[in-house]
């Protein structure tokens, strides 16, 4: 790959200040579902003091609900109005519910379910039906995680993902955990941008400049995530397979016909590693580093807006 200083990924949100539960958390910007990847941890003791909101708890026995509205009309409506869309139903004797936001500000439903300890397994399993019934691409796997102390943990988690719009998808999480001091299920549900893989991620990269950039034909295939919210450049990485040898020529081209200034190739001078070049907006807006690799066509873009004083 392209040498970068900095290689954070977007697409691991850490959750631990609001949710204990879950050590490695979401994903809010990605190619497509199918791409993403998200865990977080089981059996451990969740906090609640940092969310958003007071959890509520319910009986599903005695909630009032509507035939839409299986969660119940007011924690339907709520979600709806922060993922865009309801979250499949698991029938259990009670549930808390949480409405609370992940450690970038965007909105993350927290659901946990309760059922008898040795039920727990079968709910997982059953609920990994519910959802791919409902269209869901699901996913099982085990995962594992080191600490701040050091500590690795080793956890089982399920994943499952939906596109819901031409431009948004919702990614949800479910495993076994506690809450309050109680075994359950837990859910966790939030959304991401959608781009379709086949072609440029207009949605992604307007997402973070607020426009789109300059683009070669759509000949290739895509693969790329954004680190958006991180310390340092807010930024996307993406590599096209299957493009032709003369990608990086045609691209600075196109770029300085925009008005880019575009640098030639460029190397680490410690390490003489390929930096690809630098393609530098007419408005100090953003900067495109793009090269040839193994791997493909590697294009990584840049918001330097912050940077304008």
């Amino acid at each position: 790959m392209i040498s970068l200083k900095t290689k954070m990924n977007r697409n691991i949100i850490f959750l631990l200040p609001v949710l204990a539960m879950s050590l490695a958390g979401c994903t809010n910007s990605s190619a497509s579902a199918s791409d993403v990847s998200v865990s977080k941890i089981t059996s451990s003791e969740i906090s609640s003091d940092e969310s958003t909101e007071v959890s509520t708890s319910v009986s599903t026995e005695e909630t009032s609900v509507k035939e839409e509205s299986l969660w119940g009309e007011d924690y339907t409506e709520s979600i709806i109005d922060n993922l865009s869309t309801d979250i499949p139903y698991l029938n259990v004797p009670s549930f808390d519910l949480v409405m609370s936001e992940d450690s970038f500000g965007d909105p993350l439903v927290c659901m946990y379910l309760y059922v008898e300890e040795s039920e727990i397994v079968t709910k997982l399993n059953e609920y990994a039906e519910i959802v791919s019934n409902q269209g869901y691409a699901v996913e099982y796997t085990t995962n594992s995680q080191m600490d701040d102390s050091g500590v690795i943990y080793t956890y089982d988690v399920y994943y499952a993902d939906k596109v819901i719009t031409s431009s948004l998808g919702i990614e949800l999480q479910f495993l076994e955990g506690s809450y309050r001091g109680k075994e359950c299920l837990g859910i966790f549900a939030y959304n991401y941008i959608y781009d379709d893989p086949s072609y440029w991620p207009t949605n992604l990269v307007t997402y973070l400049l607020g426009q789109d950039v300059p683009h070669l034909e759509d000949t290739g295939e895509y693969s790329y995530v954004s680190h958006i919210n991180q310390d340092t450049y807010n930024y996307i990485d993406m590599v096209i397979k299957n493009v032709s040898d003369d990608s990086d020529t045609e691209y600075a081209s196109l770029l300085e016909g925009y008005g880019y200034t575009v640098t030639d190739e460029e190397y680490d001078e410690e390490t003489y590693e390929y930096l690809g070049r630098f393609a530098y907006a007419d408005d100090n807006s953003h900067v495109i580093q793009f090269g040839l690799t193994s791997y493909g066509f590697e294009i990584y873009i840049y918001d330097t807006s912050e940077l304008m004083d």
